[in-house]
């Protein structure tokens, strides 16, 4: 399949902490709470089954500073994909981009029918992720779409 994105465009945020490259306009768009905390939450449709996501969440001050960085982004993948039904982790690492450490990690959903690969960042109560899931079997283009966006991300400053 061919993705349907054809124009890419550079997504900052308004208080200049972040910038992604998202193809196309967000399709969803969701900003609110989930308890105390702030979530941002946006998806790009890729017209083949596919999806990118970008959420943002903002946790109130100290968010599990009682635990190593390490430790809460692990916890983080862990519940990213058990409130998937039928999702399959195929690996993971720790990442890091400048002083920030994140968590990189491929996952199936859908019986296999959708590769997943995702990225967390947390930069102090900020938690960023990112998603791109694509058919499976869809392509060396599908694929560089895939890179393009998840190697995009910059944090710009704390």
């Amino acid at each position: 399949p061919v993705l349907a994105a054809a124009a890419w465009s550079l997504l900052k945020s308004d208080d200049r902490r972040y910038q992604i490259l998202v193809p196309g306009a967000a399709s969803v768009d969701n900003e609110g709470y989930d308890g105390g905390t702030k979530v941002h939450d946006m998806s790009f449709d890729l017209g083949t089954g596919g999806v990118y996501r970008f959420k943002v969440a903002d946790h109130s001050p100290g968010y599990g500073d009682e635990r190593p960085k390490g430790e809460r982004l692990q916890d983080l993948q862990d519940k990213l994909i058990a409130g998937m039904p039928g999702a399959r982790l195929l690996n993971a690492k720790t990442v890091t981009q400048g002083t920030w450490q994140g968590r990189a990690f491929s996952f199936t959903t859908d019986g296999g029918k959708l590769v997943h690969q995702a990225r967390l960042y947390l930069v102090g109560d900020r938690v960023y992720l990112l998603d791109a899931a694509s058919p499976a079997g869809a392509g060396a283009k599908a694929s560089a779409s895939v890179v393009k966006f998840v190697s995009s991300f910059k944090i710009l400053k704390k």
